[in-house]
């Protein structure tokens, strides 16, 4: 156990190096796990952790028309391991195969060739940060209590580099001349239009190689159109917010229904991550505490240190040991940079 965390760690510096692609760290992954918990292909997605919408991801010869799929099962109520459900666990893995009541959720494996899928939450005391799913081909032997017991084993590393992922290039000020772009999707969640800026937007960002150009616009607009649909008027609208690693600075992708029940089109907006649409998971994913979280809020706001001490009723000595933290946690070199990367 002990050479597969080397390993993983080893893959989390790799994956933070420059120029390896999601595709490449994936397969980096997956073989490591698979001498733990072997399996045919994999996929890890690391989730925005104020919204619970998944905001990155690894794959390993994972076919993109299964997890659209799965996708859409789960939005009907017919999966047995959404991460709503594995997260009221008190150990969140669960397997589905043959021999568990999930006949639903079995038919979708079976239907892509797959037998046995092993699904693990990626929490810890601070919060859930993702999931992994384990495919076993059918014909193969089936995930049981050993390979979860295995696979749990593995829950803090594989937490490292989902977190060292999302946080391994500094942040960065987004590009001015791309535009907000639209993805229109259908009462029947398939993808209806995509805008010239939004295909400006898909070429920009470094997608795993099994998400071709004809699945991009579904890969990215699928998980948050179908929340948005269960969302309720008086609540906040889902948001993803991909981390710089695939776009040089951080990319938000959000949801609206066109129509009050949520069963007509929605409009998916993607766009640059500024301001309050990337404030929560910034904060989250650096570890940035609530009052370093207030004092960054105010410096984007224009307002002097000195004045965020008097408003805050702390020294001024107080809030510059707050900004060396967040230039630390950050690796940012001082305050311009830092507020550039939340305000655009």
């Amino acid at each position: 156990m002990g050479d597969v965390l080397f390993r993983l760690g080893e893959s989390l510096g790799a994956g933070a190096g420059p120029g390896l692609s999601p595709d490449e760290l994936g397969e980096l992954l997956s073989q490591a796990i698979a001498s733990v918990v072997p399996h045919d292909s994999f996929n890890i997605s690391g989730m925005n952790p104020a919204t619970g919408i998944a905001s990155l991801g690894f794959w390993h010869r994972a076919d993109p028309a299964l997890r659209l799929a799965q996708r859409h099962n789960l939005y009907f109520g017919e999966d047995p391991y959404s991460p709503d459900q594995l997260a009221r666990l008190s150990v969140p893995i669960g397997v589905i195969s043959p021999s568990a009541p999930a006949s639903l959720a079995q038919g979708v494996l079976s239907a892509h060739g797959v037998g046995s899928e092993l699904r693990m939450l990626l929490r810890d005391g601070r919060g859930v940060w993702g999931m992994v799913s384990l495919l076993r081909e059918e014909g193969g032997r089936p995930f049981g209590a050993s390979d979860e017991r295995a696979l749990l084993r593995l829950t803090q590393p594989l937490i490292a580099i989902v977190r060292g992922h999302a946080t391994a290039i500094p942040p960065q000020a987004a590009r001015p001349d791309l535009a907000p772009g639209i993805i229109m999707v259908g009462a029947d969640h398939a993808v209806r239009a995509v805008s010239p800026q939004a295909r400006a937007w898909l070429r920009e960002l470094r997608l795993p190689a099994a998400i071709s150009d004809d699945w991009a616009a579904t890969a990215i607009s699928s998980e948050v159109s179908l929340a948005a649909r269960d969302h309720h008027l008086d609540q906040t609208l889902p948001v993803a917010c991909m981390p710089a690693s695939y776009a040089g600075h951080w990319v938000a992708i959000h949801a609206q229904p066109l129509n009050d029940d949520g069963t007509g089109d929605v409009a998916v907006v993607i766009q640059a991550a500024t301001g309050g649409l990337l404030l929560p998971a910034f904060a989250a994913w650096y570890s940035i505490t609530p009052r370093e979280r207030t004092i960054l809020q105010k410096l984007c706001e224009g307002t002097a240190p000195k004045q965020i001490a008097r408003g805050l009723g702390i020294s001024l000595h107080t809030v510059n040991d707050h900004l060396k933290s967040l230039f630390r946690k950050t690796n940012t070199s001082g305050r311009d940079e830092l507020t550039a990367a939340i305000t655009g």
